[in-house]
């Protein structure tokens, strides 16, 4: 499965395929998939992609989503910072209540930096 990785293309390429997407949305509405088999697969198929992206040649996460950081990212994150978990939480994160975990309260992340630099959250 070869990915496009090239961030600046990626919203381009979205544009071009959405009719093709929504169809396919259209379809797995309509398929008789069990839920859990369904998110069994897309599992399967994150795993086979995030393996092939390496956070740093792009940053896009940074640059335009709010990723949700569950303790071990935290925890990471704090001690690269030399900062308490609590700390951490205090001056750069507020409580995501829909996806149980914590997120940067602006985008980019406080701590991008054009890629140029080891991320600690990765």
């Amino acid at each position: 499965m070869k990915i496009n990785k090239n961030y600046k293309n990626i919203g381009k390429l979205a544009e071009k395929k959405d009719d093709e997407n929504w169809e396919f949305r259209c379809f797995l509405k309509a398929a008789y998939i069990k839920t859990e088999e369904l998110d069994a697969i897309v599992h399967k198929l994150y795993k086979k992609v995030a393996a092939q992206i390496d956070c740093q040649e792009c940053g896009i996460c940074c640059r335009f989503a709010l990723p949700v950081l569950k303790t071990k990212d935290i925890t990471k994150l704090s001690a690269h910072l030399s900062l308490s978990a609590d700390e951490l939480k205090k001056q750069y994160l507020v409580k995501d209540e829909r996806e149980g975990g914590y997120v940067f309260p602006d985008i980019p992340c406080p701590f991008f930096n054009d890629n140029k630099e080891e991320c600690a959250c990765t």
